[in-house]
């Protein structure tokens, strides 16, 4: 249907879901900085085209309470699709996904340390992103 019209980059997807769950508290903390600061800037010449310091206090707020809701509306995507899948599957994706720099021959040894051998982890992973991305399209 929707997907057939353009390339979705699952693993992309889910390194980003990851980062945003790693931003979004920095962003709610910014927000509540915001909301605390307001009163004009009265060093500033007033008149004409010139903005006060409470509207730039608005406009920045704005643009992080907008960034927020686009955050949790990802967000919300990818945990619901994280959600169909078996832990076996979660575990992997979290393998390759929440720490994207760890080293392939690192990622190998703890999935064996799960009793994962490498064709196995591919086998899962591959599985695992079809199901991310069927949900995601559903």
């Amino acid at each position: 249907m929707f997907e057939e019209y353009f390339e979705f980059n699952v693993k992309k997807f889910l390194t980003d879901h990851y980062e945003k769950l790693n931003l979004l508290p920095k962003l709610e903390t910014e927000l509540n900085v915001l909301d605390g600061m307001g009163g004009t800037d009265y060093t500033q010449p007033r008149g004409g085209t010139n903005i006060s310091g409470l509207d730039n206090v608005v406009i920045a707020r704005e643009k992080v309470h907008k960034r927020i809701k686009e955050i949790k509306s990802d967000i919300d995507i990818c945990c619901k699709a994280l959600e169909r899948l078996n832990s076996d599957e979660l575990y992997i994706i979290e393998l390759f996904h929440v720490n994207p720099f760890l080293t392939a021959e690192k990622r190998l040894i703890k999935a064996e340390e799960h009793g994962y051998n490498k064709y196995y982890m591919y086998k899962i992973y591959n599985v695992a992103l079809a199901k991310i991305k069927k949900t995601v399209f559903k």
